[in-house]
């Protein structure tokens, strides 16, 4: 039988989109980035793994942010918190770009072609290609 590792304790929150929902998720097809597109008529692209580096543990740990992060969530909440609790500590993904031009509807749909190089996105009336 196979032992699938899952996700169990969230690292970074995804923060930057100003206005309403966010729509749409989608992974590179390297699986390296994400890129997501919501409400506020903007396509952005993130590094989730990595936090961004304005996020500060306190000085006195020697752990990297997200270290911090998961051991405070583990040790103090274990689940069992509100989730607006739990994400007043969590630390955000490093935003890497954002694309604002094009769109006067918010952003439903978002692909990339095989090699990452050409993104789609599209709201109700407008497909934008960006390379």
């Amino acid at each position: 039988m196979y032992q699938i590792q899952c996700p169990s304790t969230p690292v970074a929150q995804l923060r930057g989109h100003a206005d309403g929902p966010i729509h749409i998720i989608r992974f590179t097809c390297d699986g390296n980035y994400c890129i997501t597109g919501g409400n506020d008529r903007t396509v952005r692209l993130w590094n989730p793994t990595r936090v961004d580096p304005a996020y500060r543990p306190p000085l006195s740990t020697k752990l990297s942010s997200q270290e911090y992060y998961a051991r405070q969530y583990s040790q103090n909440y274990g689940g069992d918190e509100s989730a607006q609790q739990q994400q007043q500590y969590l630390p955000s993904a490093l935003p890497m770009q954002t694309y604002s031009e094009g769109h006067v509807h918010p952003v439903h749909a978002i692909t990339t072609n095989s090699s990452s190089t050409i993104l789609l996105s599209s709201s109700d009336r407008t497909l934008v290609a960006t390379n």
